[in-house]
């Protein structure tokens, strides 16, 4: 033995020979090593409960378990402010909408540069990148689209589902906004 010796090393020793939880056996390795009394006290009164057979198991609900679990989680996240209840729709206009439209239509590869592209092309007209930039601070704010940064340092964007519903909610209103101007749209 050497003189800087750590309780697993004992606990390894211990384990090695292999003797049963006895309180003559723990007396040894506490005389053999005082400064771990304790410690050894508490390792063989453990083994020494492990070792009583259990007559009957607890019966455990999981079902309930589960069910608690999700309804603590669900009461986290609407403390937090991240569930939207199912009939709210989070409404977009103008660019926020092209903006929304092009991530959906990227399908996954939007960054800024082709988002500025993908909306001059709706717009008909060159769109400036701070635009975008701003309307993707604005989208991702109210939860309609999610960033994440590749490896390469740039910038992808993708579309919740909160967003998949304001971007239909968009294009549902703007057919009915179509359709009462008729001739004049």
């Amino acid at each position: 033995m050497t003189e800087h010796v750590s309780f697993q090393d004992v606990l390894a020793e211990v384990t090695l020979e292999g003797a049963e939880p006895t309180y003559e056996v723990l007396l040894r390795w506490q005389k053999r090593f005082p400064e771990f009394r304790e410690n050894l006290a508490d390792f063989f009164a453990l083994k020494a409960i492990q070792r009583e057979p259990i007559d009957e198991l607890p019966q455990i609900d999981e079902e309930e378990i589960a069910e608690w679990g999700v309804q603590y989680a669900m009461t986290l996240l609407e403390e937090q402010g991240r569930i939207i209840p199912d009939n709210h729709v989070e409404p977009v206009g103008g660019l926020d909408q092209m903006v929304l439209a092009s991530i959906c239509l990227l399908q996954g590869k939007a960054d800024a540069a082709k988002l500025v592209e993908q909306v001059s092309d709706m717009a008909g007209k060159p769109v400036n990148l701070g635009s975008i930039l701003r309307s993707l601070s604005k989208l991702e704010e109210k939860y309609l689209i999610e960033s994440w940064e590749a490896d390469s340092g740039v910038f992808y964007y993708s579309i919740t589902i909160v967003g998949e519903r304001a971007l239909a909610f968009a294009t549902e209103t703007s057919r009915v906004v179509a359709g009462l101007l008729g001739d004049l749209a």
